[in-house]
Formats: structure tokens, sequence, C-alpha cells
């Protein structure tokens, strides 16, 4: 699997989740809304479920809105700025609310779960307060939700394990009513927490673990490593399969059809089945993993042996353009120094005894010999580049580039070229090479700006994008057609004939090299006969 897959369906694994952190809002603020409407149209069951069952209190279901609230706009992180300030406004006032209760239960009771419906919640068969611990679960909750709002990963891990504390008395209060243990429902005397009040913070618990997957405690739900795989299977069956054993289990007993021994063997037996059954599941999956990553590992050494190989037969086929390249620049320049000297001379100190068209035969004979020489020259450029030790530091292209015009324009003192420079064009890269590439660069420009009446060359840089910065040669000449733009870096290509523009065709073919060396792109862009624009990046 590349990479890319790996990420996007971690992408889909973290978008699902957020869904589900949406949908759990919305819900709580429905639940909270539901039970709000029972007690102002005194519906016993929108208010407990059954009339056997505790009824939430008002300002309970107005804390899981205000939650809700929090919670949606915690998950929508491109929200606007005034949505993002209700979320925290949202939360404060649940952690308010929830100090405000417990404070009340060991000091001064400001009664602020009687806000609303005061009368009806008197008349309850046990008054109705918020009970200590939904106070204490709202507190943890809003603590939590708060906490989301920061990119710090330390405090989405606290924000989650607040979440998972809420979580943890939701569940021992669930558990309470299924198993029928009071005891597990309230705190001493105090009026027991609601089911629905319970199921609500189950529910606004996992909402809070979900609404941040890709960072904190839940990342490694959605990662793509052997561990994140394990847990998505075997956490289903170890959150889901154990209450159920339990309830099972208190069924059988209050039915009498065995006693607590009975029943507490059966539910043994019973996990140890079903943990038994999922375990070797795991193991038969993990093992088909062991088996395809042995297979991949054997292709890849049988991949790295044929890259060595390949590197072998590189590496002496490298040698021999060494070998070739030594003898281009030593074999082959002295026969053709000797070509052309000669040529010269006799051109020079006979030029009597011969001709015109004799005369004319060896200046073709000179001009070939140093035409060949310097391609000769050029050729050499080009097999050093990518034979060159690179030593990466801070370059001054603007410098460069003065430097590089102000010899042009000492080498042809009758041309009045107009060059622009940028200040500040700073690349990290090699020095002797980045140099050679503005060389190539500007001597390209200043030669097809010839025919130019007013030649004008321009070196600057685009606004960086993404951390990239694209410097770029622009000059008002000759210009190209741009179906043609293939072959510009292709040595020995030309597009316009030598008599007009001479040269040898390998200037922008050393430019392309110096680029790939720095691990960069080169492109170009023109028109015939209006300019040209040479773009790189390094």
């Amino acid at each position: 699997m590349t990479s890319g897959k790996a990420e996007s369906r971690i992408d889909v694994r973290a978008e699902r989740l957020e869904g589900s952190a949406r949908c759990i809002a919305g819900s709580l603020a429905a639940l909270g809304l539901l039970v709000l409407a029972g007690w102002a149209t005194d519906t016993r069951t929108l208010m407990s479920g059954t009339p056997r069952l505790t009824a939430m209190n008002p300002v309970t279901a107005i804390t899981f809105v205000l939650a809700a609230a929090s919670l949606w706009n915690s998950v929508d992180r491109r929200s606007s700025a005034g949505a993002a300030r209700v979320g925290v406004v949202c939360a404060w006032a649940v952690v308010v609310i929830a100090a405000v209760r417990l404070i009340g239960y060991v000091g001064p009771d400001l009664g602020i779960d009687r806000l609303v419906f005061p009368e009806s919640l008197d008349a309850e068969p046990i008054p109705n307060r918020m009970a200590p611990n939904t106070a204490t679960a709202f507190l943890l909750a809003g603590i939590a939700l708060l906490g989301l709002r920061s990119m710090g990963s330390r405090t989405l891990v606290a924000a989650h394990l607040a979440g998972l504390a809420v979580l943890g008395i939701s569940m021992f209060t669930l558990c309470g009513y299924a198993y029928r243990a009071s005891g597990l429902t309230q705190v001493g005397e105090f009026i027991p927490m609601a089911f629905h009040t319970a199921a609500g913070f189950a529910a606004l618990s996992v909402g809070i673990l979900f609404a941040r997957p890709r960072v904190g405690m839940v990342d490694v739900l959605v990662r793509e490593e052997t561990g994140s795989r394990i847990a998505r299977k075997l956490l289903p069956a170890v959150i889901g399969i154990a209450p159920v054993l339990g309830w099972l289990r208190v069924y059988g007993e209050h039915r009498r059809m065995y006693d607590s021994s009975t029943g507490t063997a059966i539910m043994v037996a019973s996990w140890v089945g079903v943990m038994g059954a999922t375990v070797w599941w795991q193991a038969r999956v993990l093992n088909r993993a062991d088996v395809k990553r042995t297979e991949a590992e054997r292709e890849v050494e049988a991949l790295n042996s044929k890259l060595r190989r390949d590197a072998i037969e590189i590496e002496a086929t490298n040698r021999e353009l060494e070998a070739f390249s030594y003898s281009v620049s030593h074999d082959l320049r002295a026969p053709l120094r000797s070509i052309t000297g000669f040529s010269q001379a006799l051109l020079e100190d006979h030029a009597g005894g011969l001709d015109e068209q004799g005369r004319d035969y060896l200046d073709r004979v000179v001009r070939a010999g140093q035409r060949m020489a310097e391609l000769i020259e050029d050729i050499m450029v080009l097999s050093r580049i990518s034979r060159k030790d690179m030593q990466r530091e801070p370059v001054d292209l603007s410098v460069a580039a003065l430097d590089v015009a102000h010899g042009l324009s000492e080498s042809q003192p009758q041309r009045n070229v107009e060059v622009d420079v940028e200040p500040g064009l700073v690349a990290d890269g090699d020095p002797k090479l980045l140099r050679i590439l503005m060389e190539n660069l500007l001597a390209n420009a200043w030669k097809f700006t010839a025919l130019q009446a007013h030649p004008r060359i321009e070196v600057g840089a685009l606004p960086s994008k993404n951390g990239e910065r694209v410097f770029y040669v622009q000059d008002n000449g000759a210009g190209f057609d741009m179906e043609h733009a293939g072959r510009l870096f292709t040595p020995f290509q030309r597009l316009h004939s030598e008599a007009q523009f001479p040269g040898n065709g390998v200037g922008l073919a050393t430019v392309q090299r110096v680029v790939r060396r720095h691990g960069g792109r080169v492109w170009a862009q023109g028109k015939v006969s209006q300019g040209a624009t040479f773009f790189f990046t390094v």
C-alpha cells in the first residue's frame, strides 16, 4: 500500500469519527430539548423515560444543550470566529453550572438547579436536584470541551482523559441500572443520576473523543499500523460483549434460573469463549499479514539485489564515460589545436600565395576548429556537472546575476542591455553550480536579445507558495514557439539558426542538469518575437 493510499484511509476514518461526533452533538441537544418539553408539559415519559425512573433535572437538560453546542463547534474547525466563541462560552457555562452545584453540596447552596420549574421539582417524590455524580461529570466534560480548542497534543490528551473519566462515571451508572446495583447510580443519600442522563454522558464522552481523532488518544484508532487495526477489531468486542454477559447473568439470577455461583461460572466461561475466539481470529489475521510481509520482504530483497547489480553496471559505465571524457579532453584537443593553429599560420603567413577561394577554405577550417573546441569544452562542462560533489549553502543569486551581467557587458561593450536584478534572491545550493546556472541563463537571454532595439533582461522571483520559491530570468528577445518547448533543454537541440544566433545548444541542457542536481524544476514560457521567461526552483 502506498503512503498516499494509507493517508487517504486515515482521512476517511477521521472524517467518519468527526461525523459521529456531530451526530452525537445533535442527539444531545435533542435529548435536552425533549426533557425540557417534558417538564413544560408534565410528560413523564420525556422527563424520565418510564414512571419508575428518576427524572432528569431541567438544568441538567439545559447543560446538555450547552455541551452539545460546544461539541458541535469543536468538531467544525472551519466555523467562523463568532461560532468558535459561542462554543467556548458554552463550555465555560457547563463548567460554571457544575462548579456552582458542587460548591452547593459543601457550602452555600445557590439553588442553580432550581432556576426553572421549581414547583414541579419540589412536587417529585424525592425533590429533584442535580446529583453530585452528574455535576462532577459535567465539570469534567466542560474542561474536556475547553481542551478541544487547543492545538497542543498534551492539552488534547488531557481533554481526552477528562472525557474518559466522564465515560467511566456514566458506565458505572448504566451498569448500576442494568444490574440493579443502586449503589452505583447515586452518591450516598443524594438523588441518583437519571438513566438517560447517564446515557447522555456516555454519548458526550464518545463525542469528545471523536471530535479530534487525528491527535491525542484516539489517533491510535485511525492509523494504519498493526496495533491500530487490532484495536479497531477488539474494542467493539471488549466494550459490547462484557456488559451483555453481565446483564444475562443478573437477569438469570433474578429469574431464579441459576444461583450466583452458577451465574458467575456461566459468565466466565462465556467470556473466555468469546475472547478466545476473538484472539484466535486476530491471530489468523496477523499470520496472514506476516505471510504477506515476508513475501514483500523477499520481493524487496530481490529488487535490492537487482539494484546492486545495476549499480555495479552503472559504475562501470561511468568509468567508461570518464575514460571517454578524458580522451575527448586530451587526445582530441591536441590534434584539433594543430589543425587550427597550422591553418591559422598558413592563412597569416602565406595568404599571398593563395587565391581568394583558397583563403576562404582555410578561414572555414579555422572557424570550424574553433567551434569544435568550444563544443568539446561545453560537453566537458556538461559532464563535470553530473559528477561534481555538491556543497550546499545560502547563495545570493542577485550578486551572481549582477556579476555575470557585468562580464557580458565588458565582453560586448557595443551593446546597451538593460539588466534589472531583484535584490535579495537567496537560494540554498552549491555556489559553483548555481553560478554556472546563472551564467548560462543570462548568456542565453543576452544572445537572443541581440536583434532588439531596446534589449532588456529581468532577474527575479515569484511570491513563495507552499514553501517553494520560484526564480526566473526574463528577456524581450526572439522568444520561441511553445510547441517546441520540450526541445529547449535537450543537448544540441536548437530552435533558431546558427547564422542568426550562434551556439552549440548545450547551455540550457547545462541549466537543467544543475537544477536536477539540486532536486528542483526548470521550465520556460515564451512567444515568437515577444521574449522568453525561464523559471527554476532549487
